[in-house]
């Protein structure tokens, strides 16, 4: 049974670290780096495990905001 992972992270280098972790198992591993885009994966799908940045930007391109991930959280 595949691990249905969604990384949340905005910082490339800790997010290729992170997804070289969960490729060693099963998982269906999908990126996102703001929290915009997050939120649209989380409407569309259901996932085992949630790995979150709490200083995230909103959208992408924006400044990061170090409550952004935490209203996500929240959410």
């Amino acid at each position: 049974m595949k691990v249905h992972v969604l990384i949340v992270e905005d910082n490339e280098q800790k997010c290729n670290e992170i997804k070289e972790i969960f490729s060693r198992y099963d998982a269906d591993i999908e990126i996102t780096n703001n929290v915009y885009d997050s939120k649209v994966k989380l409407s569309n799908k259901h996932y085992d495990f949630l790995l979150l940045d709490i200083n995230l930007p909103y959208e992408e391109g924006e400044d990061c905001s170090p409550e952004a991930g935490y209203r996500l959280f929240k959410e």
